[in-house]
């Protein structure tokens, strides 16, 4: 077991994780009898957060090609084997695979975790249509074998679960026979959007169609692009596997690099190069143009980026795509890369495969703040539009538009399944434990929990009060932190999975010395009493190897500042115990995450003169909260702005520092 900074191809989230690589089946088995949250994880070229979690079970040592039939095209393979390794194989014998995405660098059990497609679903379908049969193990750890005459229903279920459903190990596919590794393609140059599905239409018998999309252009040019057609060429060649090293990315590119002006130049000399011809390219510069260019998703910068791919019913896409893409063009961040294909039927035999008849959008967008709000208004139009996101790709889109979502259990889950609110313990609805429930966030928590269908338990010092919410999932419970329920927080610690934390107290202003009873009141409500209570929950958790603690401390405990230094040295210390903790439980398979406010509009600070660039409401403040919280962030502050500030601020030096009216 090794613990890292582990990411999927989109470096982005990237998160800290115990990674267990087991070299046999039955050592993995143990591992997930002895598990309560871990997610199985191929080579790592999803791109959203499905493969990420606090623990990972990778599979790159189960990476053996078992045996290969060379008169069926049958092969039977280890879970962690790349798509490469067996076209190195196969093709020389002349066999290809029958369904491949645009990387060969994914494993075989990650293409039936995502049920991937290539550039002919709408003649063959999806990888399950490949599949024969696998091995997987459930999680009770017993390895059973799945096919659609024995264990039909996992068998059927595990297709685009995102390894939700267990351990694939080995796994059985067919080949498709070729006589050459080269292919014949037909390309198309289009001027709009009505062009493009026209072409798409005419062409529905080749194998093979995909298209580049300016997602630049607008007016009459809105949804050019290039199409390409292609065939295996039924002239016999050499069978030949191609190896091409290709380029090397050796840095992460600056954030500045991609913007409008350097797509838009992108955009215009790939339109211009790509007019209608005919000619033949080798299997590889067809199928994984980007492969070719090694360590590609370093050109997004650190920050990583996001694939946004949705798939919109035939009946809605012209209407649909039109208004997407007339969006992207006028936002600031535009997509640096795009592609069109056409779907065919849907596979309604697994329920959880993302294709359905129509077409299919995939969009790359740098990562920054506001890419969240571009995706959440991209969600609200694939909703209106009847489509669905396809999860080998979701890094950020909401619940609700996960019509076809798998269920995962108690002993497999990742980031995604958090964020998607896919979890079930036990059967049970989720539950949360708050602290401090009457404070204007705290409340607008509060209800986002109740409409993700969580059992809440808030804890307030006057259950009468007449404002407090009322909701048969919501539960009121009286607190009081100077004479703390020791057996209410212990039945809590035993029944929920979250505790969040809002308790603190900050008396405004400061302009004098405080009497002792205020500083007690200080230090007492935002360290020493609050520890021993969050305390009785870290040690639950750290023994049932799961949980998360979310603590709301401040940016007051950044730096000590005249102002406010005894409440800025409480929150400091509470700070510190949170990354304390964390550090602690990371280990163990619990999320803490500490949330940093500046100022915010709340009851608390009514009548006080905010800085409006620097404040937030409770409303605001609540939803970068519970994304953090989905996310399982580690840190972060409710106004990004304030991460800056406060760079800048513990940046000075302290000879200047106790110079300034801060």
């Amino acid at each position: 077991m090794r613990i890292k900074q582990i990411s999927s191809w989109g470096n982005y989230p990237k998160i800290l994780a115990q990674v267990f690589s087991p070299e046999k089946v039955k050592d993995a088995s143990q591992l997930i009898q002895n598990s309560n949250s871990i997610i199985p994880r191929g080579n790592g070229r999803s791109y959203g957060d499905a493969a990420l979690n606090t623990q990972v079970l990778s599979t790159k040592n189960f990476n053996k090609i078992i045996s290969f039939d060379e008169s069926t095209g049958a092969i039977k393979v280890q879970s962690g084997v790349l798509l490469d390794d067996i076209l190195k194989l196969t093709i020389p014998k002349g066999y290809f695979l029958q369904i491949t995405p645009g990387t060969k660098y994914i494993s075989i059990g990650g293409a039936i975790a995502a049920d991937v497609h290539g550039k002919n679903h709408h003649k063959v379908g999806c990888f399950s249509n490949c599949v024969t049969s696998f091995e997987l193990i459930n999680q009770q750890g017993v390895l059973i074998n799945c096919s659609a005459t024995e264990n039909s229903d996992i068998f059927l279920d595990t297709f685009g679960s995102m390894g939700l459903t267990g351990l694939i190990t080995s796994i059985e596919l067919k080949l498709m026979a070729i006589q050459s590794s080269d292919i014949n393609i037909r390309q198309i140059q289009v001027g709009n959007l009505e062009e493009m599905m026209d072409a798409f239409q005419k062409n529905t018998n080749t194998t093979y169609s995909v298209a580049w999309v300016d997602c630049l252009a607008k007016g009459k040019n809105l949804g050019r692009g290039v199409i390409s057609l292609g065939e295996h060429s039924f002239e016999p060649s050499e069978l030949k596997y191609q190896d091409k090293a290709g380029f090397k990315i050796p840095f992460y590119f600056p954030n500045f690099s991609l913007n409008k002006i350097t797509i838009g130049i992108f955009n215009m000399l790939y339109y211009a190069k790509g007019k209608s011809k005919e000619f033949n390219i080798n299997y590889d510069s067809f199928f994984y143009p980007l492969d070719g260019l090694k360590d590609w998703n370093k050109i997004y910068g650190k920050n990583g980026f996001i694939q946004y791919q949705f798939v919109l019913p035939l009946q809605t896409s012209k209407a649909g795509l039109e208004d997407i893409l007339q969006f992207v063009a006028n936002s600031k961040t535009p997509p640096f890369l795009s592609v069109l294909k056409l779907f065919g039927k849907e596979n309604l035999s697994s329920p959880h495969s993302f294709p359905k008849e129509g077409y299919t959008l995939a969009m790359d967008f740098k990562w920054h703040p506001g890419v969240e709000q571009l995706i959440r208004i991209l969600d609200q139009k694939v909703t209106q539009y009847k489509g669905r996101v396809y999860l080998a790709k979701d890094a950020g889109s909401s619940a609700s538009l996960i019509d076809n979502r798998p269920i995962s259990n108690d002993t497999f889950s990742s980031l995604q399944t958090k964020r998607l609110d896919l979890n079930i313990v036990n059967n049970q609805p989720k539950k949360a434990f708050i602290l401090g429930g009457t404070s204007d966030v705290a409340i607008q928590l509060t209800n986002q929990l109740l409409k993700d269908g969580w059992l809440v338990t808030s804890s307030v010092r006057n259950v009468d009060n007449p404002s407090l919410i009322q909701n048969d999932k919501l539960i009121y419970v009286a607190f009081d932190l100077t004479k703390p329920d020791w057996q209410l927080i212990d039945q809590q610690t035993q029944e929920v999975s979250v505790v969040f934390s809002f308790i603190g107290y900050c008396p405004i202003p400061q302009d004098n010395y405080l009497s002792t009873e205020e500083i007690n009141k200080i230090t007492f409500a935002n360290y020493n009493g609050l520890i021993p209570v969050l305390e009785k929950f870290v040690h639950v958790f750290e023994q049932k190897g799961q949980g998360t603690i979310v603590g709301v401390s401040s940016v007051a405990g950044n730096r000590g500042r005249a102002t406010n230094y005894l409440y800025g040295s409480a929150k400091a210390g509470f700070t510190t115990y949170l990354s304390g903790i964390r550090n602690r439980l990371a280990k163990k398979g619990v999320h803490v995450m500490t949330v940093l406010p500046g100022f915010m509009d709340t009851k608390m600070t009514k009548g006080l003169d905010l800085p409006k660039p620097l404040t937030v409401n409770a409303e605001q403040a609540r939803s970068i909260i519970y994304s953090g919280f989905k996310k399982q962030k580690d840190v972060i502050y409710v106004s990004w702005k304030w991460k800056y500030v406060m760079k800048i601020i513990t940046s000075i030096p302290e000879f200047i520092f106790k110079k300034l009216n801060l």
